[in-house]
Protein backbone atom coordinates (compact mmCIF):
# COMPACT_ATOMS: atom_id res chain seq x y z
CA UNK A 1 0.00 0.00 0.00
CA UNK A 2 1.57 3.42 -0.61
CA UNK A 3 2.44 5.16 1.82
CA UNK A 4 0.21 8.51 3.08
CA UNK A 5 2.47 11.36 4.11
CA UNK A 6 0.76 14.28 5.10
CA UNK A 7 1.57 17.46 2.89
CA UNK A 8 -0.59 20.36 3.94
CA UNK A 9 1.49 23.71 3.97
CA UNK A 10 4.72 21.36 3.56
CA UNK A 11 7.52 22.15 0.76
CA UNK A 12 8.65 19.90 -1.45
CA UNK A 13 11.78 18.87 -2.07
CA UNK A 14 12.80 16.57 -5.07
CA UNK A 15 15.70 14.24 -5.66
CA UNK A 16 15.97 12.14 -9.03
CA UNK A 17 17.24 8.86 -9.92
CA UNK A 18 17.68 8.32 -13.31
CA UNK A 19 19.01 5.32 -15.21
CA UNK A 20 21.80 6.17 -18.10
CA UNK A 21 21.38 4.55 -21.64
CA UNK A 22 17.42 4.52 -22.95
CA UNK A 23 16.11 6.94 -19.99
CA UNK A 24 18.78 9.85 -19.63
CA UNK A 25 20.92 9.46 -23.03
CA UNK A 26 21.14 7.27 -25.50
CA UNK A 27 25.03 6.19 -25.91
CA UNK A 28 26.21 4.60 -29.21
CA UNK A 29 28.60 2.09 -27.35
CA UNK A 30 29.36 -0.99 -29.27
CA UNK A 31 29.12 -4.38 -28.03
CA UNK A 32 29.85 -7.58 -29.35
CA UNK A 33 27.90 -10.79 -30.47
CA UNK A 34 28.13 -14.38 -32.28
CA UNK A 35 26.67 -16.35 -34.49
CA UNK A 36 26.20 -19.25 -33.50
CA UNK A 37 25.89 -21.11 -37.10
CA UNK A 38 28.87 -19.81 -37.77
CA UNK A 39 31.32 -18.39 -35.15
CA UNK A 40 31.46 -14.66 -37.04
CA UNK A 41 31.57 -11.83 -34.32
CA UNK A 42 28.68 -9.01 -35.28
CA UNK A 43 29.15 -5.49 -33.71
CA UNK A 44 25.50 -4.03 -32.47
CA UNK A 45 25.30 -0.14 -30.59
CA UNK A 46 24.17 -0.14 -27.11
CA UNK A 47 20.94 1.46 -28.33
CA UNK A 48 19.90 -1.87 -29.64
CA UNK A 49 21.29 -3.95 -26.35
CA UNK A 50 17.53 -4.81 -24.23
CA UNK A 51 16.05 -6.54 -27.67
CA UNK A 52 19.21 -8.31 -29.17
CA UNK A 53 19.93 -10.16 -25.41
CA UNK A 54 16.33 -10.91 -25.00
CA UNK A 55 15.75 -11.88 -28.31
CA UNK A 56 19.48 -14.35 -28.65
CA UNK A 57 18.22 -17.52 -29.54
CA UNK A 58 15.70 -16.42 -32.18
CA UNK A 59 18.43 -14.31 -33.84
CA UNK A 60 21.23 -17.07 -33.55
CA UNK A 61 23.36 -15.35 -31.41
CA UNK A 62 25.10 -15.80 -28.27
CA UNK A 63 27.58 -14.03 -26.30
CA UNK A 64 30.85 -13.52 -27.62
CA UNK A 65 33.65 -16.41 -25.96
CA UNK A 66 32.24 -14.27 -22.84
CA UNK A 67 29.46 -12.37 -21.58
CA UNK A 68 32.82 -9.87 -20.22
CA UNK A 69 34.06 -9.87 -24.01
CA UNK A 70 30.87 -8.96 -25.39
CA UNK A 71 30.54 -6.17 -23.29
CA UNK A 72 34.14 -5.37 -23.19
CA UNK A 73 33.45 -1.95 -23.73
CA UNK A 74 30.88 -0.73 -21.30
CA UNK A 75 33.41 -1.68 -17.76
CA UNK A 76 36.81 -1.30 -17.08
CA UNK A 77 39.39 1.64 -18.48
CA UNK A 78 38.43 0.53 -22.04
CA UNK A 79 34.78 1.28 -20.97
CA UNK A 80 35.76 4.31 -19.28
CA UNK A 81 37.79 6.01 -22.26
CA UNK A 82 35.24 4.48 -24.22
CA UNK A 83 32.22 6.14 -22.70
CA UNK A 84 33.95 9.52 -22.78
CA UNK A 85 33.94 9.14 -26.66
CA UNK A 86 30.40 7.98 -27.22
CA UNK A 87 28.60 10.66 -25.11
CA UNK A 88 29.78 13.13 -27.43
CA UNK A 89 27.23 11.54 -29.88
CA UNK A 90 24.67 10.55 -27.46
CA UNK A 91 21.08 11.54 -27.50
CA UNK A 92 19.04 12.67 -25.12
CA UNK A 93 16.11 10.59 -24.07
CA UNK A 94 12.87 11.04 -22.63
CA UNK A 95 13.97 11.61 -18.38
CA UNK A 96 16.39 14.19 -20.22
CA UNK A 97 13.87 17.24 -19.35
CA UNK A 98 13.45 16.05 -15.62
CA UNK A 99 17.32 15.91 -15.17
CA UNK A 100 17.67 19.61 -16.36
CA UNK A 101 14.98 20.73 -13.87
CA UNK A 102 17.23 18.53 -11.75
CA UNK A 103 20.51 19.79 -12.02
CA UNK A 104 18.72 23.88 -12.48
CA UNK A 105 17.17 23.46 -8.97
CA UNK A 106 20.18 22.34 -7.37
CA UNK A 107 18.37 18.48 -6.40
CA UNK A 108 20.12 15.67 -5.02
CA UNK A 109 20.24 12.62 -7.67
CA UNK A 110 21.70 9.31 -8.18
CA UNK A 111 22.84 7.31 -11.52
CA UNK A 112 21.86 3.86 -11.33
CA UNK A 113 23.39 2.02 -14.69
CA UNK A 114 24.08 -1.44 -15.62
CA UNK A 115 27.36 -0.08 -17.32
CA UNK A 116 30.76 -0.59 -15.77
CA UNK A 117 32.06 2.50 -15.28
CA UNK A 118 34.41 3.32 -12.18
CA UNK A 119 32.75 5.74 -10.27
CA UNK A 120 35.05 9.07 -11.40
CA UNK A 121 34.36 8.26 -14.88
CA UNK A 122 30.67 8.57 -14.26
CA UNK A 123 31.52 12.00 -12.42
CA UNK A 124 33.40 12.95 -15.21
CA UNK A 125 30.94 12.82 -17.53
CA UNK A 126 27.94 14.26 -15.06
CA UNK A 127 30.44 17.06 -14.07
CA UNK A 128 30.98 18.18 -17.90
CA UNK A 129 27.27 18.02 -18.27
CA UNK A 130 26.80 20.59 -16.38
CA UNK A 131 29.54 22.68 -16.50
CA UNK A 132 29.26 22.77 -20.13
CA UNK A 133 25.68 23.90 -19.66
CA UNK A 134 24.23 20.81 -21.66
CA UNK A 135 21.23 21.27 -23.78
CA UNK A 136 19.20 23.01 -21.65
CA UNK A 137 21.46 23.03 -18.42
CA UNK A 138 21.88 25.93 -16.54
CA UNK A 139 25.13 26.04 -13.99
CA UNK A 140 24.27 29.33 -13.17
CA UNK A 141 21.05 28.53 -12.29
CA UNK A 142 22.83 25.65 -10.30
CA UNK A 143 25.06 27.98 -8.43
CA UNK A 144 22.38 29.94 -7.57
CA UNK A 145 20.25 27.58 -6.09
CA UNK A 146 22.26 25.75 -4.34
CA UNK A 147 21.56 27.92 -1.39
CA UNK A 148 18.43 26.44 -1.03
CA UNK A 149 19.92 22.71 -0.75
CA UNK A 150 19.71 21.96 2.98
CA UNK A 151 22.05 18.70 2.57
CA UNK A 152 24.26 20.73 0.19
CA UNK A 153 24.64 23.98 2.77
CA UNK A 154 25.20 21.73 5.87
CA UNK A 155 27.89 19.53 4.15
CA UNK A 156 29.54 22.22 2.76
CA UNK A 157 29.45 23.93 6.50
CA UNK A 158 30.95 21.51 7.92
CA UNK A 159 33.18 19.42 5.60
CA UNK A 160 34.78 22.39 2.93
CA UNK A 161 34.86 25.69 4.21
CA UNK A 162 37.71 27.04 2.31
CA UNK A 163 35.65 26.38 -1.50
CA UNK A 164 36.20 29.25 -3.40
CA UNK A 165 35.49 28.36 -7.10
CA UNK A 166 32.26 27.61 -9.43
CA UNK A 167 33.81 24.31 -10.38
CA UNK A 168 34.71 23.13 -6.64
CA UNK A 169 31.05 24.22 -5.64
CA UNK A 170 30.51 21.71 -8.46
CA UNK A 171 32.54 18.94 -7.66
CA UNK A 172 31.25 18.87 -3.97
CA UNK A 173 27.91 18.83 -5.10
CA UNK A 174 28.60 15.68 -6.99
CA UNK A 175 31.06 14.29 -4.84
CA UNK A 176 28.89 14.85 -1.38
CA UNK A 177 24.62 15.69 -2.98
CA UNK A 178 24.51 12.62 -5.77
CA UNK A 179 25.56 8.94 -5.97
CA UNK A 180 26.76 6.59 -8.95
CA UNK A 181 26.34 2.88 -8.76
CA UNK A 182 27.48 0.41 -11.88
CA UNK A 183 26.16 -2.73 -11.61
CA UNK A 184 29.48 -4.13 -13.54
CA UNK A 185 31.78 -1.72 -12.04
CA UNK A 186 34.36 -2.43 -9.31
CA UNK A 187 33.99 0.81 -7.05
CA UNK A 188 30.25 -0.55 -6.51
CA UNK A 189 30.76 -4.18 -6.46
CA UNK A 190 33.44 -3.58 -3.29
CA UNK A 191 30.89 -0.83 -1.62
CA UNK A 192 27.26 -1.81 -2.30
CA UNK A 193 26.25 -4.51 0.10
CA UNK A 194 24.09 -7.63 -1.28
CA UNK A 195 25.57 -7.14 -4.98
CA UNK A 196 26.93 -10.15 -6.34
CA UNK A 197 27.87 -11.82 -9.85
CA UNK A 198 24.68 -13.92 -9.43
CA UNK A 199 22.76 -10.36 -8.65
CA UNK A 200 19.95 -9.56 -11.43
CA UNK A 201 19.61 -6.39 -12.71
CA UNK A 202 16.19 -5.32 -11.13
CA UNK A 203 17.61 -6.48 -7.93
CA UNK A 204 20.59 -3.94 -8.36
CA UNK A 205 18.72 -1.26 -9.08
CA UNK A 206 16.94 -1.70 -5.69
CA UNK A 207 20.18 -2.37 -3.32
CA UNK A 208 21.09 1.00 -5.34
CA UNK A 209 18.48 3.02 -4.60
CA UNK A 210 18.24 1.18 -0.69
CA UNK A 211 21.83 2.52 -0.56
CA UNK A 212 21.13 5.94 -1.86
CA UNK A 213 18.35 6.51 -0.12
CA UNK A 214 20.14 5.45 2.98
CA UNK A 215 23.01 7.69 2.79
CA UNK A 216 20.01 10.83 2.74
CA UNK A 217 18.50 9.69 5.78
CA UNK A 218 21.82 9.25 7.39
CA UNK A 219 23.39 12.65 5.98
CA UNK A 220 19.83 14.53 7.36
CA UNK A 221 20.36 12.64 10.83
CA UNK A 222 24.07 12.71 11.60
CA UNK A 223 24.01 16.63 10.76
CA UNK A 224 20.85 17.42 12.06
CA UNK A 225 18.94 18.73 9.33
CA UNK A 226 15.84 19.87 9.80
CA UNK A 227 13.35 18.54 7.27
CA UNK A 228 9.89 18.69 9.86
CA UNK A 229 8.47 21.41 7.34
CA UNK A 230 9.11 19.12 4.04
CA UNK A 231 8.24 16.19 1.82
CA UNK A 232 11.03 14.92 0.49
CA UNK A 233 9.95 13.08 -2.97
CA UNK A 234 11.62 10.62 -4.58
CA UNK A 235 11.13 10.19 -8.56
CA UNK A 236 12.68 6.90 -10.00
CA UNK A 237 12.90 6.09 -13.46
CA UNK A 238 14.06 3.66 -16.02
CA UNK A 239 13.11 2.20 -19.46
CA UNK A 240 13.06 -1.10 -18.79
CA UNK A 241 9.46 -2.34 -17.56
CA UNK A 242 10.82 -4.98 -14.91
CA UNK A 243 12.94 -2.84 -13.05
CA UNK A 244 9.99 -0.03 -12.88
CA UNK A 245 7.72 -3.20 -11.67
CA UNK A 246 10.56 -4.61 -8.81
CA UNK A 247 10.96 -1.26 -7.61
CA UNK A 248 7.19 -0.54 -7.13
CA UNK A 249 7.05 -3.56 -5.55
CA UNK A 250 9.94 -2.64 -2.84
CA UNK A 251 8.38 1.39 -2.59
CA UNK A 252 4.68 -0.55 -1.82
CA UNK A 253 6.27 -2.23 1.10
CA UNK A 254 8.47 1.08 2.40
CA UNK A 255 7.01 4.00 4.70
CA UNK A 256 9.44 6.25 6.22
CA UNK A 257 10.60 9.84 5.32
CA UNK A 258 10.18 9.41 1.24
CA UNK A 259 7.57 10.02 -0.82
CA UNK A 260 8.27 7.60 -3.43
CA UNK A 261 7.55 7.55 -6.90
CA UNK A 262 8.21 5.38 -10.18
CA UNK A 263 8.17 6.33 -14.03
CA UNK A 264 8.91 3.92 -17.26
CA UNK A 265 9.96 5.41 -20.14
CA UNK A 266 10.91 2.54 -22.51
CA UNK A 267 8.10 3.92 -24.87
CA UNK A 268 9.95 7.08 -24.94
CA UNK A 269 7.64 8.94 -22.86
CA UNK A 270 7.22 9.30 -19.11
CA UNK A 271 4.39 6.62 -17.64
CA UNK A 272 3.44 6.96 -14.04
CA UNK A 273 4.19 3.65 -12.89
CA UNK A 274 3.36 4.13 -9.13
Amino acid sequence: MRQQIENKGRQIVKIYIFDIDGNLLSIPTVFYMEEIATGRVRKFISTESYEIVNNMEKLGLRFNKSHSRTMRNFKGKLGDKMLLKDIKNAKYGPSWGDFVKCVNEASCFGIITARGNSIECLKKVFFDLIRNNTNGISFDKLLLNLKNNKIFNKLLESNAKDIKSDDEFLKFYIDKCCSFYGRNSKDTKNTLIGLNKNTSIPDFKVLALKDFENKIERTIKDYNIDIINEIIELGFSDDEELNCEIIKKYCESSGDIFKRNVYYTGKGVKDVIF
